[in-house]
Formats: C-alpha cells, structure tokens, sequence
C-alpha cells in the first residue's frame, strides 16, 4: 500500500484524537481491514486531481473507539449502496477487483464485535469501524491471541496440533497470506508462502521440504489450486490440503475427489480458515472414513437444508461424521446441513447434540439391505457433543466396523 500511495503521489494523514486506545481485535486482522479500506480509497481517488486520504480515529463516549477512513471521492452513487457489501460485488470494473475487499472487512470487523459503515452523510467518501476499547493492552491482546467459533475455544486445541507443523500457504494476495502466517505462527506453525504455481510445485517435489498442511487458493499466479491438487495426490498423496475459493459456484465433488480435506468460499472470516484447518491435521483416530470403525446407532435427527426441516434417522454414527437414512434428491455432495438430536446419557437423562455437517457421499436408492441415504462429515460440532459421541461408539465396540461397501 506504501508504494502504491508513493507512486500515485496520494497522502496519507492519521489524526489520532485518542492518544492511546486498545480494542478488542487481533492487530493483524485489524490492520487487513484498514488496509483493505485504504487500498479501496486508492484505487477510487486514481483519476482524480486532488489525491488524499485520512485515517482518524476517535474515542466515544460509550465506551467504543472509531477509526474513520476518509478520502477525497465524493462518495458512491445511492444505486450500488445496496450491494456495496455484498460479497463479489465491485464498482473497479476499469481497473479489476474482486469484489471481496469490503465483505472481507465488514467480517473481520464484526468477528471483533464491531461494526462498518459506510457514512452516506459525508462530503467525501467515508467508512467507518467502530470497535469496542477495552481498558489494557494485555486484556486486548488475550482476546486476540484466542480462537472463538460458535462460541467453543479451540486455543488448547491449536495450541496441540499447529505447534511445529510445516505449513504450505499458496496466495497470490501476498498480504493477506503473511497475515494468516503470523496467526499460525502464534500457536507454533512455520508457514511458507509462495504466490506461483512454479515455485508451490518445486518446493513440493524436493522431498527434503517437510510439509504437513497445505493450504491453496484456486486462483494462484500461473496455474489454478485444482492442477496443484492433481500434482499434490501423485506427489504427496497423503498430505492434506485446505482449499479456499472465491468461485461463485466452485466445482466441489471434483474437488474433493482430488484430495481436498476441507472447501472454504471466500469471504470468509480467518476463525473457519483455522476450523478446517485443525480438521485436516486431525489424527486419523478422530477422522470419520467410510471403511474405518464406528457405531451402529439408530436414532431421530432433524436436519435442516436450504431452509427446509427434514425429519429422518441416524443409522450410524462415529467421531467424524454418520450416515443418515434419507432420500438424496433433494442434496448434492458439497452440500451442508444443520441437524439436532438427543441422546440419552442416563436414565431419563439427554443430551442434545447440534452441528453442522458437509456432505461427502450419496446413495441414492436401495442397494441390497443398505438403505439410501447421505454420508456427513462434522464441519462443526461442539466439544460436548463430540464427548456425548463417543460414549456412544465406545458402548458399541463390538458392532463398530462397517465395510468399505457401505
């Protein structure tokens, strides 16, 4: 950003009316959605003849912090206001863009308990974050080095299974893959980032460059994640690899019939990117696979998809995922779902468990005693939930194993 305001000749001007302010948000997720704004404000300004920009941050008096990034446009016009966060919407059609910059912010600001605005009222083209202060660093700085998602903490976790791993990261967004680098890092990761298909490829094939994770965007300079994952299952085929895509409609069964463990669509906030990643790096014991053990379980499940409720049944289950008896007309593989069901813990006593699950597999009518049905694999699921499952296939450990067939 630095080179691109020198070489364009636009100033940059920080008025900070608070001194010192801490806000409850990981600085470099923090300092992505500036950037993202500021970057914006550059490309729109480009044209003009009076070329600035602002960032000024105040303190409100209920107990929140704003950071205003101004520049000198005269605003968006009021017929792209409406989608001006939607995700894939752009107005750089002269100058390219993906459209992602400003949904991209908007999460990551709301991650923080914020929110963004873009302030219509304003002479000059104006967004505003607001953020809550909290009153110390430390305290601003231990809610950022944690990972939330749906209200679980997966830090011991992280902590567990990221430490000294090798992680590949392909993006051609060199910034926004340092910044994942350095919330890796936090928990012991040594991450690589590499920008070309060439040089992800060449650091694949010399064997003496220990990887445990791979990490590829679909688009990536001089070739796509889809011919990498094709390279990576002769190479490497046991490595498991996080796809993120910002594909409106993204070819996932081909996707994971390459070897991809887990699918993210773009925007997404930097929590899920973590989620899957644990996912994939995974010992196996915790992994639900079509051949391996797991329990024959039969129970009510209420599934909901597309916003439609299906009451159906379980017919076996393990730690990673089930197999649900259904009629599969209405998913397709790559599809996910949200499902509920009880579980009796004690005498009288149930446990619900809530999640959501990725489709893997289908089978779509009767196939000897084998009833139709879909196989799911847990995208989420809570650590209570996960516990409440393996008593489950625990009690049932003499009829576990289902075959391959299945």
């Amino acid at each position: 950003v630095q080179e691109k305001l020198k070489i364009n000749k636009i100033s940059l001007d920080i008025i900070d009316e608070t001194n010192e302010a801490y806000v409850s948000c990981h600085p470099s997720m923090l300092s992505q959605g500036i950037l993202n704004l500021i970057n914006n404000s550059c490309d729109a300004i480009l044209a003009l003849d009076t070329k600035w920009i602002k960032l000024h941050i105040t303190r409100e008096a209920d107990g929140v912090v704003k950071l205003a990034v101004i520049d000198s446009g005269l605003g968006i016009t009021e017929n792209k206001l409406d989608k001006l966060f939607t995700p894939f919407f752009t107005t750089k059609q002269n100058i390219g863009g993906t459209g992602l910059g400003l949904s991209l912010t908007k999460k990551i600001v709301e991650n923080c308990g914020g929110t963004l605005q873009y302030i219509k009222e304003s002479k000059n083209t104006c967004f505003v974050m607001t953020l809550l202060e909290v009153t110390t660093n430390s305290a601003a700085s231990s809610h950022a080095k944690s990972i939330y998602f749906n209200n679980e903490n997966y830090d011991e976790l992280a902590e567990k299974l990221f430490n000294n791993k090798k992680i590949l990261m392909i993006e051609d967004e060199i910034e926004l893959a340092e910044m994942y680098a350095v919330r890796f890092s936090e928990w012991g990761a040594e991450v690589k980032c590499v920008a070309e298909f060439d040089e992800a490829l060449t650091y694949i094939m010399d064997l003496s460059n220990s990887i445990d994770l791979v990490i590829t965007d679909i688009c990536i300079i001089n070739g796509t994640g889809i011919d990498l994952l094709r390279e990576l299952k002769v190479l490497r085929p046991r490595l498991p690899a996080v796809v993120m895509t910002g594909s409106v409609a993204p070819n996932l069964e081909l996707l994971f019939d390459l070897g991809a463990a887990n699918v993210l669509e773009k925007p997404f906030v930097f929590e899920k990117l973590v989620i899957a990643s644990l996912n994939a790096l995974l010992p196996s014991q915790y992994k639900w696979k079509r051949s391996v053990p797991r329990a024959h379980y039969k129970n009510k499940i209420l599934i909901e998809f597309n916003n439609k409720n299906y009451n159906v049944s379980i017919d076996n289950i393990g730690l990673g995922g089930m197999f649900i008896a259904t009629e599969g007309e209405d998913f397709k593989v790559g599809d996910e779902i949200s499902f509920d069901f009880n579980v009796e813990v004690e005498a009288n006593r149930f446990v619900k468990i809530t999640g959501r699950a990725v489709i893997r597999w289908i089978r779509f009518k009767q196939k000897e005693q084998l009833p139709p049905g879909i196989g799911v694999e847990f995208s989420f699921i809570s650590k209570k939930s996960r516990r409440a499952i393996l008593n489950i296939v625990n009690s049932k450990k003499s009829s576990t194993y289902i075959p391959i067939s299945a």
